[in-house]
């Protein structure tokens, strides 16, 4: 009965070992079918994960080549407008120049003329000043010597008047010496 019994355990338990060697054979063909379908999804996945990968460089090699060109293009503009600032900014300081240049000219012609006319001026000023005072020089010589010519008549004619009344003085003085001389002789 032991025997029996563990014989019958025995068969039991192979059944369940062949029970659970079928389920575990079943779990693991599930399990593989789903490892294979992962697997493949993987797979896939990776195929879709490449596809948009080089999809994706491709857009950024597009993008990159684009905004290189973007660049090259807004680098030629630069390039460009700055050869025209450059072009206009040498004529524009070439007109000043040119202007400053000429303005100097005329400035100098001006200042030359100016001292040219302060120099005539100055010359006539001189000249008109010098006649003048040989003018007015002359004048006064004239006067002086009009003057002395009056005063020297003046004088003769004081002198004259002088002598005249010496005259009359010492006749009057000799006639009252006479008189009192012949007073005193009496």
């Amino acid at each position: 009965m032991a025997s029996n019994y563990a014989g019958s355990k025995a068969t039991e338990l192979c059944k369940d070992i062949e029970i659970l060697s079928q389920t575990f054979e079943r779990i693991v063909d599930r399990k593989d079918a789903i490892i294979k379908s992962l697997s493949q999804d993987l797979t896939e996945a990776e195929e879709q994960y490449q596809l948009a990968l080089r999809s994706h460089l491709q857009n950024i090699d597009h993008l990159v080549e684009n905004q290189s060109s973007r660049i090259s293009s807004l680098h030629r503009e630069y390039t460009e407008e700055l050869e025209r600032l450059k072009e206009e900014y040498s004529k524009e300081r070439n007109k000043m120049i040119k202007s400053h240049e000429f303005e100097c000219n005329d400035l100098q012609d001006i200042m030359f003329a100016m001292e040219q006319e302060y120099n005539e001026r100055k010359t006539e000023a001189l000249h008109e000043f010098q006649s003048q005072k040989d003018e007015i020089k002359n004048k006064n010589l004239e006067e002086k010597h009009a003057l002395r010519m009056q005063l020297e008549g003046a004088v003769e004619e004081l002198w004259r008047q002088f002598q005249e009344a010496l005259k009359q003085y010492n006749s009057t003085t000799e006639d009252r010496k006479e008189n009192i001389r012949e007073v005193k002789e009496q």
